[in-house]
């Protein structure tokens, strides 16, 4: 289940949710009440918590949410997180961590076991891009960091040139208190996709039942050096005028 869209509650004692602090492809947050009502339910449930953290900025929203489950969770919080995007690693595939933080002492030593199904979990495949990125960690943090700012630049960046440029019905797409990260989701028909790429301009299309979204990557109009596309207002003035929100 994929919040904030859905509520969260399952009195079903084998179903396990995974919550996103950042919608994956919508860009919506995962606000600070609906975690508190996550925790609560289970923490009633005495069921573990699963976090995934799609795309993670190390935003002060994103924080909050993290804290609010290691001070208040009486159950295991398992976060899985993916340095992929954030380095501009995708195409390579790198692995990602599982974290799993337990509320008290006693039950770490309890289930001590989860660590080997976690280290076991792997494809056992140790490739040079992940191999670079823990190197990088553990010998040059502060060079990684400075890497790392400089990419949330980019974003931040991106998506203020994208609420500037946005239509009036379009700006609560960039209301920085409810959406984040580098991808949105706006409402689109079934053509939509094929009139964009007819003036050069590439979006994903996806359908859910009778419901067709399109698919953006903000970063789409910045270069890694941070310099905006030539022509950038009237490449987003363009993009508006065929998804026609009206």
């Amino acid at each position: 289940m994929y919040l904030p869209e859905g509520a969260y509650t399952s009195e079903d004692p084998d179903t396990l949710m995974m919550i996103q602090t950042n919608r994956n492809g919508a860009g919506t947050r995962l606000s600070l009440e609906q975690a508190k009502g996550i925790i609560e339910e289970n923490n009633r449930l005495e069921r573990p918590s699963f976090i995934d953290l799609p795309y993670f900025s190390g935003t002060k929203e994103e924080q909050a949410v993290l804290q609010l489950f290691q001070k208040t969770a009486k159950t295991p919080t398992i976060i899985a997180w993916s340095p992929t995007k954030i380095f501009q690693t995708f195409a390579a595939r790198p692995g990602g961590v599982v974290f799993v933080l337990f509320p008290t002492e006693a039950m770490h030593e309890s289930h001590s076991w989860i660590q080997s199904i976690t280290a076991r979990g792997t494809t056992g495949f140790d490739d040079a891009v992940t191999r670079e990125l823990w190197e990088e960690l553990a010998h040059n943090q502060a060079g990684l960091e400075e890497r790392h700012a400089h990419y949330l630049e980019i974003i931040k960046t991106a998506t203020e040139c994208w609420r500037k440029q946005a239509p009036e019905k379009a700006k609560c797409y960039f209301d920085d208190e409810h959406y984040g990260g580098m991808f949105r989701l706006f409402p689109a028909q079934a053509d939509t996709q094929a009139r964009l790429a007819e003036k050069n301009i590439v979006a994903v299309s996806m359908q859910y039942q009778d419901e067709y979204r399109l698919r953006v990557n903000l970063s789409g109009i910045i270069t890694p050096t941070g310099a905006l596309i030539p022509a950038v207002e009237n490449t987003i003035k363009t993009f508006f005028d065929v998804l026609d929100l009206s």
